[in-house]
């Protein structure tokens, strides 16, 4: 820096009045102050502080994240487990995380894997992180998902779950090598496991078939048998049970030794024979 014959500071570069194209305002002020200060910083610190200040505002007034604070969907719920009964399926699953915005939920549901794919789902939205569906048909298949929705929007679903209701407990079991079977209090028989030889005994058309084709199930399906079930025993590939009428009911494929008095060689569906 240099001073010319008036005392002026001039610049070392081109001999300019350093404070030449320099708006003059008030030092008393806020503003002229803000500028003072400005002037003193490198042209490249100020640049990363207005940058950093900027970002900070748009932080402030949109937030980040899903939903925790901000202006995000929530995370999908987790942890969801179904219960069924006579009739209906209570179902919970786990709160979002704290500080996460939550309005509802929404639980949907239908007799088919994925839920919604291919026909239109049934609704349940909930406030809390539990619901209780009802009216269901026992012995059959449901299948769930849930979503949490906040002002933003929903999120994505969580992963499917699926409960069969049943009638009532079970008052007798039999277990096989890769199924077993129960027979409820009001003397309906269902079974659940393997079923390569149809010795789960329901609509099974085709025996022996390839293991893409396999009618396995892991949830209890109901046996196609109308007169109540009292006993019920089940082998390596095949299932009998001694229904109140004094028939005895055999299904799947008959090992040897077996014998062949109540007909159990590789009958597709419950076959029976009498009680002596």
């Amino acid at each position: 820096m240099v001073v010319d014959s008036g005392r002026r500071p001039l610049d070392r570069r081109d001999g300019t009045p350093a404070d030449e194209g320099r708006v003059a305002s008030p030092q008393g002020t806020d503003s002229g102050r803000a500028r003072s200060l400005m002037n003193r910083i490198p042209r490249s610190h100020s640049l990363a502080l207005l940058a950093g200040l900027a970002v900070a505002a748009l932080t402030a007034a949109c937030g980040t994240g899903s939903g925790h604070g901000g202006g995000g969907p929530p995370s999908k719920p987790t942890a969801f487990i179904p219960s069924p009964a006579n009739g209906q399926v209570s179902l919970t699953w786990a709160a979002n995380p704290p500080g996460e915005v939550v309005q509802s939920y929404n639980l949907y549901w239908g007799p088919k894997s994925p839920v919604g794919v291919g026909y239109t789902p049934n609704l349940v939205t909930t406030s809390t992180n539990s619901a209780v569906v009802s009216g269901l048909t026992n012995e059959t298949t449901y299948y769930f998902v849930v979503t949490a929705v906040n002002g933003a929007g929903e999120s994505v679903r969580s992963n499917e779950t699926s409960a069969v209701p049943l009638h009532s407990s079970a008052k007798a079991i039999g277990a096989g090598f890769t199924h077993s079977c129960a027979i409820l209090s009001d003397g309906v028989m269902v079974c659940w496991g393997e079923s390569a030889t149809c010795e789960l005994g329901n609509d099974c058309k085709q025996f022996f078939r390839s293991a893409l084709e396999l009618d396995h199930s892991n949830f209890p399906v109901r046996v196609d048998e109308s007169t109540p079930a009292v006993e019920v025993v089940a082998g390596q590939q095949y299932t009998c049970a001694l229904l109140s009428d004094g028939t005895i009911d055999c299904w799947g494929a008959g090992p040897s030794g077996m014998g062949r008095t109540v007909r159990l060689l590789r009958c597709q569906c419950p076959e029976s024979t009498t009680r002596s």
